[in-house]
């Protein structure tokens, strides 16, 4: 059939970014599968009611996860606690993964087991806060903020862990226009510094933008797949996804 309109959030094109290079083998000598970005199914089954259930994850990161967890042996990373360690995850509402009052403490959470002194731990958190556009506001309240500056904090607190492999789910969601560059424009950042990113999103222009790989979606199957400006200049995706005809 046709490709899906751009407003049916849930079935939008699903994409992934930028790769790291990985070593051509692992401790048992065995070459891996390479990590490459896969395809994200966001509608691997039917969404009733507009989307999954509140607190529950798209179909499309349960798939990511698996991706991730698969290829992380390159690291040396058999057991799943240790896979786990390189891995972070931004989910679409922040206020589902907020659990301080204050800014700095929320950045800082997963850093307090770390076996880090007080003062490595600040260095760490100041240095994310940076990078997310946050060090103004680091003492201020988490209650103060808005929406956007929440997703900003989650973003924040996992790169404060300082993982291998960041997956976002629909970073955009919920987003102002100009909020929705600033939060792209620090995951461009991430790319360049060499971190590897497997996204889902519904804004197609951002996405396509972003991603080395990207696939679009319909019905559960891969419609169209190639480098992301490849797909910008695809005649269908321009038309079903960008409003751009002709």
């Amino acid at each position: 059939g046709k490709p899906l309109p751009a407003s049916c959030r849930h079935r939008e094109p699903a994409l992934a970014a930028p790769q790291v290079p990985l070593p051509d083998r692992d401790a048992s000598g065995l070459v891996p599968a390479p990590l490459r970005p896969a395809a994200m199914p966001q509608d691997a089954r039917p969404c009733r009611d507009g989307g999954p259930p509140p607190g529950r994850s798209c179909p499309a990161c349960n798939l990511q996860a698996l991706c991730v967890l698969s290829t992380l042996s390159d690291y040396g990373c058999r057991d799943i606690r240790r896979r786990a360690r390189h891995i972070g995850y931004v989910m679409q509402n922040p206020n589902q993964m907020i659990s301080k009052t204050m800014i700095y403490d929320e950045v800082a959470l997963g850093l307090q087991r770390s076996g880090l002194t007080e003062e490595q731990i600040r260095e760490k958190v100041d240095a994310t806060l940076r990078v997310c556009g946050l060090y103004p506001f680091r003492n201020w309240p988490i209650s103060a903020l808005s929406f956007g500056q929440k997703k900003r904090v989650t973003i924040a607190g996992v790169l404060a862990m300082e993982p291998k492999v960041l997956l976002l789910d629909e970073p955009s969601l919920g987003l102002a226009p100009l909020v929705v560059k600033q939060i792209f424009q620090i995951l461009r950042e991430l790319t360049a510094q060499g971190m590897t990113l497997f996204l889902v999103e519904q804004n197609a222009r951002h996405a396509l933008n972003l991603s080395d790989r990207a696939y679009v979606m319909v019905n559960g199957q891969i419609r169209l797949s190639g480098s992301g400006q490849t797909l910008l200049n695809d005649p269908e995706v321009r038309k079903a996804y960008l409003g751009i005809s002709g």
